[in-house]
């Protein structure tokens, strides 16, 4: 069911005259998103928590990471393969996709940028572009409720071991990398993309810890969840920190 129906449905069953604010709070474009946290902060009466996440996390990180790398030529930046959650090249293309924003932001070429928003890519164009980074999103059995990163290891070995992927430059030099896609939405996207920052620019953001941004994130941003990023939970892999619990 997609979205635009599964809203209809729900709006279907409530009461008469109910009034209903629809807010989807995607990163495509920065300046909608924030738009729609400050209404959500008007509509709870949570204007100052509102005002405070975007000042001092979401503007705070993003444009530190904007400031180190719109100055990049094209010829720096490094070329980009975002596989979804969805299966094996389940792709993201261009048009004003998460993954478009988020490459951008952090300084790469997405390598099917002027591809459809969401598309089976051919497998034989991933070969031909030859990206210098793979990046693959997963869903289940990671994040919050993992103990391990079994399943990340393992997606991360698929790809290393796929026998058309033999001479991709990722593969060869091993800058494949896993991301918990539920960091990619809502108000976590900033760690979604300072994670990439660190894949796509390491010289630039050496002193970049998208782990303690996301303590920070919990700690300051999601009152009554105990939760220490360092040891529970499954967000990115290969691990950045020795404390990580990788098997």
């Amino acid at each position: 069911m997609g979205a635009t129906s599964w809203t209809k449905e729900l709006y279907d069953k409530l009461p008469g005259n109910t009034s209903v604010v629809g807010l989807d709070f995607t990163s495509k474009t920065p300046y909608s998103f924030s738009e729609e946290t400050t209404k959500l902060g008007y509509i709870l009466n949570r204007r100052d928590e509102a005002e405070d996440y975007l000042d001092s996390f979401l503007y705070k990180y993003i444009n530190a990471i904007k400031a180190k790398t719109e100055g990049l030529a094209d010829a720096e930046k490094p070329s980009v393969y975002v596989e979804s959650s969805f299966g094996n090249y389940k792709a993201y293309g261009g048009n004003g996709s998460g993954a478009q924003t988020y490459i951008e932001m952090a300084g790469g070429i997405n390598i099917f940028q002027d591809s459809p928003l969401y598309f089976e890519a051919d497998p034989e164009a991933v070969v031909t572009s030859n990206p210098d980074i793979i990046i693959k999103q997963l869903r289940d059995d990671v994040g919050y409720p993992a103990n391990d990163f079994s399943i990340m290891n393992k997606a991360r070995e698929e790809i290393l071991n796929r026998p058309e992927l033999v001479d991709v430059k990722a593969v060869k030099e091993g800058r494949v990398y896993i991301i918990d896609e539920g960091l990619s939405y809502g108000f976590s996207y900033p760690i979604a993309v300072a994670y990439m920052a660190k894949w796509l620019n390491p010289e630039l953001f050496e002193d970049l810890d998208p782990q303690a941004m996301h303590q920070e994130f919990i700690d300051k941003y999601c009152p009554g969840l105990n939760f220490d990023v360092y040891r529970n939970g499954t967000f990115a892999y290969p691990p950045l920190s020795e404390n990580s619990t990788a098997d």
